[in-house]
């Protein structure tokens, strides 16, 4: 999932906003969200509604039920333009990471408080009782970017390469970007 299609996913979700969380399972590949409106899969690769019910369990699912079940939505970003996904709820929030390690984080007051994975990489930490923190943004963030800040971010050696490793389009969009140009 591209950071375009990870926006297009969240507008989408944001119809949900006011659901009520009913539950919340474990699946084989991630996390289904039972809201009252919607189903909602958080997996490394997606983060989105959908339609198809995989196979759940209730086991792996339990402290995450415990934090947000019966929670109202009150918002759905993609902080930074990046592969990450914040669910919001009156008692704290919900971070999706879409990136390697796929990560899914409870944080309250700024905590995390329950996560997938802990982790600790050159640039932070995350695990239980530390303060939440982004990880270093790797595409431009488009929507908030001025134009000179996108153009400094294109290699005109490289103009395919530049918009799917600095902008996030994926290979397809940044085709099509470069037929349309006709470049």
């Amino acid at each position: 999932m591209t950071a375009f299609d990870l926006l297009a996913s969240v507008a989408e979700m944001g119809g949900v906003v006011g659901s009520k969380v009913e539950n919340i399972y474990r699946t084989e590949v991630g996390f289904l969200f039972k809201l009252s409106s919607a189903y909602l899969v958080a997996t490394r690769h997606r983060v989105s509604l959908t339609g198809v019910i995989p196979e759940k369990s209730h086991e792996g699912a339990e402290t995450l039920r415990g934090l947000f079940r019966d929670e109202r939505l009150t918002a759905v970003s993609m902080p930074r333009f990046d592969r990450i996904v914040e669910l919001a709820f009156s008692s704290g929030r919900l971070v999706v990471e879409l990136l390697e390690p796929f990560n899914v984080i409870a944080v309250r007051e700024g905590k995390v408080v329950w996560l997938l994975h802990s982790y600790r990489g050159k640039d932070r930490e995350v695990r239980s009782g530390l303060p939440y923190a982004y990880p270093p943004a790797v595409f431009i963030d488009v929507l908030t970017a001025d134009v000179d800040a996108i153009e400094k971010a294109i290699d005109p050696s490289d103009v395919r390469r530049s918009l799917i490793r600095r902008l996030g389009t994926g290979p397809e969009l940044a085709d099509e970007l470069i037929a349309r140009v006709g470049a």
